[in-house]
């Protein structure tokens, strides 16, 4: 048995259940943030704003951008719903959402990832649990 492992979760708030949107991005990186931060933001709005760089919705770049360039207003000015259609025309923010925003840079940690390098790896890794 292993005695030197350490449970690192206990300062990390708990997952969020992003229901079936494709939000994974927005929600790490807020996560990432507000523990960072010490202050709930929104990944609604983070989700939003990665829309507006080069790459969308679910790029790391853009994510990285938007929350460097626009930052994320608290949470309760555009809180996460599992409902949200994020494809229809009229997907904006509310009026609600004036600020302040908090900005971070963040590493752009994903997007010079080789997926081929790392997939056998990724196999060797699965087959070796079951």
């Amino acid at each position: 048995m292993l005695d030197w492992i350490i449970d690192a979760r206990a300062p990390w708030p708990p997952i969020t259940d992003q229901g079936q949107r494709p939000t994974c991005l927005a929600v790490a990186l807020t996560t990432s943030h507000e523990h960072a931060a010490d202050q709930e933001v929104s990944a609604e709005y983070l989700h939003w704003a990665s829309g507006k760089y080069p790459g969308g919705r679910g790029n790391p770049d853009a994510a990285g951008a938007a929350l460097a360039r626009r930052g994320q207003p608290p949470s309760s000015q555009w809180p996460y719903r599992h409902e949200t259609d994020d494809s229809c025309a009229d997907y904006m923010p509310p009026t609600t959402v004036v600020g302040p925003f908090a900005r971070r840079r963040c590493n752009r940690l994903l997007s010079n990832v080789d997926e081929a390098r790392i997939r056998p790896h990724a196999r060797r890794g699965a087959a070796g649990r079951s």
